[in-house]
C-alpha cells in the first residue's frame, strides 16, 4: 500500500462532485516512475468510456510548461487540465454515443479510441439545476454553529450562481446541465446514514473497495478531537480523501472559471462552491488531525524476567525473554509516534508524502480559485470572506512513547518453524502464546513483532530475542483407574493402576517421569510405565502383599524437583486379611495303612478306623485305632499368635496287650506363633514344631491351606 494516495487520486479524481461518472473499475497504482513517457501510446485513461458531464484521468509523463492542452473529443473540442507532472484530466463534451477517436495530441499522446456510453439527452436543463441547487442548500443546512463563515461564503456563491446562470442563453444552460448532474450525483452520495465515521477500524475491505463504497465525502462529520490511533488513521484517509475529492474539483472548477464568458464560467461557479464545502472540511481535519501525534516511527520491546507473566515495562533491550510452552504473556510494546511535518514530503512513506504534496497542490489551486472570485467581486452581493491557505506543518516533531492496539501489531519471521506463536490482540498489546508438538527441551527463539498499519504505509518492526521452553512443565496428577480394589494375597490385581499427569492449563503431558513405590504390605509391581504415553497416562500392575495395609504410591515432580498437586498419590487395595476366626467346613489327611488308604480323604465328621503294625517285638497283630474330627477352629491375631481348637472322638487298642483301649471325646485348644511370608507361605510354630501351609485361597469369607512338607494335610475354613 505505498502508494495510497495515488489509489485517493486515481480514484477520486473520477469520482469527484464535478461532471463524474461513479466507476467501480479497477484503479491503476503503478509508482510515478513507471508512468509513460509523453507520446507513449500506453497512457493509462480512467475509465475508458464515459457519457458527457464525466471527468477522464489520463495518467503520463507530462510536461511541466503547460497546464491546460486543447484536445478532441470525435468533432468536439474540449480541454485536458494538468493536476501534475503525472496527471490530468478532461471532461466528456456532448458527443453521439458510440467509438469515438480521442485527439490529445498536443500533450505528446497518441491517438486513442474513446467509447461514449449510451446516455439520456437533457432537452430541459431546469431540474438538473434544481437537484444541484437544493443538493448544496441541504449541505449549507447541515453546517454547525462554528462553520458560520463557511455557511456564508457558500450562500454567496450559489446566489451569484443563479444569477449568472439565469443569464445564459438555451443551449449553454443545457450542456451546463450535463456538468450539474454529476456533481450532484456525487454530492448526494455519501456515507451511510447515521454514520459520522468515514471508515471503520475494523474493516477488512481493501481501502480502494472501502473508498468506492463511500463514494463521496462531503456529508463527513469532523471529530472535534482525536483520541486514538484508530481514529488517527481514519482521519489520515477521510482528510485525504476530502483533499483529493477537493483538488479535482478546484482544478476543473479553476480552468472552467478561466474561460471568457458562457456556461463554463457558471459551471466552474458551481464546482467552486463544491469544493470550497470539502476543502474547508479537510482544512478542519487538518487542524483536528495535527494536534494528535499519530504516524508510528518506532517500537521499544518491553523487557521481562522468567518470572514476570504480564511485561510492561519500557526497554529497548528484550534480552531474557522466555516463552514456557502453551503459557500465555502479555506484550506491551511502546510505539513512539510522531505529526506529519515538512520533511515527510521527501519521506519514503508514500502516504505521508503524497499527502503533503496534495496538500501544496490542493492548496494552490484553491488559492487560485479564491483570486478568480475576488476578480469577479461584482458577481456577489458581498465579496465572500475567504482566507489563503498555507501548509502549516512543523518542521519536526516532538515523540510520543504510548502502547498500541494490538490489532496493528503483527508476529512475523519465527526462527524455528517447529515452534507456533499464536497472537491475540489486546487493547494495549498482544496476548502471545508459544507451543510447539516437536520441542521439549529449551532452545534460542527469535521473531519480529512489526507495527503495520497498511493503509498509511506504516510497516516498522523490532527483532525479538528470546528462548522458548518446550519442556513438560507437570502441574498435577490425578488416578485414572485401580485404586480401591479387593485383593487376594499372592494374586495379581485385576485392573492396572493408572495415572494422568496434566500441566497447569489442564493439558496431558507426554514424556514425564513417574516414580512407582510399594508404600506398604509388601507385594510387588510389575509392567511399570516410568513415563506416561501420548495420553498423559501411565500404569502399573500390582500384587499386594499378604498382611497388613496394602499401598503404592505414586510421585510426579514439577521441573523445579518438587512435588506436584496431589503428588504423591496413593493407591490402597481393600486387603482380605487372615486375622480372624475361622472354622474348618473340610479336612483331609494323608495317613496310609497297608489295608486301609485315607489319603486325600475328607475326614472332618467321618469315623475312621484302621489299624498299625504294633510296636512290640513278640507281637504280629496290629494296634487297632479309631478317630473322628468333629470340629477344628482356627484363630489368627494381629499379635503374629493363634488359637487352635480340635474337638473330636480317639481310641487306640494296643495289639497284644490286657489293658483297656486309650478312649477319649476330646476337645483341646493350643496357641503358637505364625507367620505369614510375602511369598504368601504361612508357618504355623507350635512348640518348636514348624507346619508350613501354602495359602490357596484367602477371601473376606473362605481360607484354604495345605501343607507342602511332611504329613499332607488341607483344610478348607470359612470366617466364623
Amino acid at each position: 500500500m505505498k502508494n495510497i494516495f495515488f489509489y485517493l487520486i486515481f480514484l477520486l479524481i473520477v469520482l469527484p462532485t464535478s461532471c463524474k461518472k461513479q466507476s467501480n473499475d479497477a484503479i491503476d497504482d503503478k509508482p510515478d516512475e513507471e508512468t509513460p513517457i509523453v507520446g507513449s501510446e500506453n497512457a493509462v485513461f480512467t475509465p475508458m468510456s464515459g457519457t458527457p458531464g464525466d471527468i477522464i484521468q489520463v495518467k503520463a509523463r507530462f510536461k511541466a510548461d503547460k497546464s491546460l492542452w486543447t484536445g478532441k473529443l470525435g468533432d468536439k473540442s474540449m480541454q485536458l487540465s494538468r493536476l501534475n507532472d503525472s496527471i490530468a484530466y478532461f471532461v466528456v463534451p456532448v458527443v453521439s454515443p458510440g467509438k469515438v477517436n480521442l485527439n490529445l495530441s498536443e500533450a505528446g499522446l497518441k491517438e486513442s479510441i474513446f467509447t461514449v456510453d449510451t446516455y439520456q439527452a437533457i432537452t430541459d436543463p431546469t431540474p438538473a439545476v434544481s437537484s444541484f441547487s437544493n443538493t448544496l442548500e441541504t449541505l449549507i443546512t447541515s453546517l454547525h454553529e462554528e462553520d458560520a463563515t463557511l455557511k456564508t461564503n457558500m450562500n454567496l456563491l450559489m446566489e451569484a450562481f443563479h444569477k449568472k446562470y439565469a443569464e445564459l442563453p438555451p443551449s449553454e444552460k443545457i450542456a451546463l446541465a450535463y456538468c450539474l448532474n454529476g456533481i450532484t450525483k456525487n454530492l448526494q452520495a455519501g456515507p451511510q446514514a447515521g454514520s459520522n465515521k468515514l471508515l471503520s477500524a475494523s474493516s477488512s475491505a481493501s481501502l480502494q473497495s472501502r473508498l468506492l463504497k463511500s463514494s463521496s465525502f462531503a456529508w463527513l462529520d469532523v471529530p472535534g478531537s482525536i483520541e486514538s490511533q484508530a481514529e488517527y488513521r481514519e482521519a489520515i484517509l477521510a482528510s485525504g480523501a476530502l483533499l483529493v475529492f477537493s483538488l479535482s474539483t478546484l482544478v476543473v472548477g479553476a480552468e472552467l472559471f478561466a474561460a471568457p464568458t458562457g456556461w463554463t464560467q457558471v459551471g466552474g461557479l458551481a464546482l467552486l462552491a463544491s469544493s470550497l464545502y470539502s476543502f474547508s472540511k479537510f482544512l478542519k481535519y487538518k487542524s483536528v488531525m495535527f494536534r494528535y501525534n499519530g504516524k508510528a516511527i518506532t517500537i521499544f520491546m518491553p523487557s521481562a524476567s522468567n518470572k514476570m507473566r504480564l511485561m510492561s515495562t519500557t526497554t529497548s533491550n528484550s534480552a531474557g525473554l522466555t516463552f514456557v510452552q502453551d503459557t500465555l504473556y502479555a506484550l506491551r510494546p511502546t510505539v513512539g509516534y510522531e505529526t506529519l511535518t515538512t520533511a515527510d514530503k521527501n519521506s519514503n512513506n508514500m502516504v505521508f508524502s503524497r499527502l503533503i504534496s496534495r496538500m501544496e497542490e490542493a492548496g494552490g489551486l484553491y488559492n487560485k480559485g479564491i483570486d478568480f472570485l475576488n476578480g469577479v467581486s461584482s458577481w456577489f452581493s458581498a465579496k465572500p470572506s475567504l482566507t489563503k491557505f498555507t501548509l502549516g506543518l512543523p518542521a519536526s516533531s516532538p515523540v510520543q512513547n504510548r502502547t498500541s492496539p494490538g490489532s496493528l501489531l503483527r508476529v512475523e519471521a519465527v526462527s524455528d518453524s517447529r515452534i507456533n506463536i499464536q497472537v491475540t490482540p489486546l487493547d494495549d498489546g498482544i496476548s502471545v502464546k508459544a507451543s510447539s508438538t516437536e520441542v521439549d527441551t529449551i532452545v534460542p527463539l527469535t521473531f519480529r513483532l512489526a507495527y503495520k498499519e497498511p493503509d498509511l504505509g506504516i510497516d516498522i518492526h523490532t527483532v525479538v530475542n528470546a528462548t522458548y521452553d518446550g519442556r513438560p512443565r507437570p502441574h498435577q496428577l490425578d488416578k485414572v483407574s485401580g485404586d480401591k480394589q479387593t485383593t487376594t494375597p499372592g494374586q495379581k490385581l485385576k485392573e492396572p493402576l493408572k495415572i494422568k499427569v496434566t500441566d497447569e492449563n489442564g493439558k496431558i503431558l507426554a514424556g514425564v517421569d513417574v516414580e512407582w513405590k510399594i508404600k506398604s504390605g509388601g507385594g510387588s509391581l510389575s509392567n511399570t510405565q516410568r513415563k506416561t504415553n501420548a495420553q498423559g497416562i501411565a500404569s502399573a500392575e500390582w500384587t499386594p502383599g499378604s498382611t497388613g495395609d496394602q499401598e503404592v504410591s505414586v510421585l510426579v515432580n514439577t521441573i523445579a524437583g518438587t512435588p506436584v498437586r496431589n503428588a504423591p498419590l496413593v493407591f490402597t487395595a481393600q486387603g482380605v486379611t487372615i486375622i480372624g476366626k475361622w472354622k474348618a467346613t473340610e479336612l483331609y489327611h494323608d495317613w496310609y495303612d497297608g489295608d486301609i488308604d485315607v489319603s486325600g480323604r475328607q475326614m472332618l465328621g467321618y469315623h475312621v478306623a484302621y489299624t498299625r503294625e504294633s510296636t512290640k517285638h513278640d507281637c504280629t497283630d496290629h494296634d487297632k485305632i479309631e478317630e473322628r474330627t468333629d470340629a477344628y477352629e482356627l484363630e489368627f491375631k494381629e499379635n503374629n499368635t493363634a488359637n487352635f481348637r480340635e474337638k473330636g472322638f480317639y481310641r487306640y487298642q494296643t495289639a497284644c496287650s490286657t489293658v483297656p483301649p486309650i478312649e477319649e471325646n476330646y476337645d483341646d485348644t493350643t496357641s503358637s506363633s505364625y507367620t505369614l511370608r510375602p511369598d504368601n507361605v504361612l508357618v504355623i510354630d507350635i512348640e518348636g514344631d514348624e507346619m508350613n501351609f501354602k495359602i490357596l485361597k484367602l477371601t473376606s469369607d473362605e481360607l484354604i491351606i495345605e501343607t507342602f512338607q511332611g504329613d499332607y494335610m488341607k483344610l478348607v475354613l470359612k470366617r466364623n
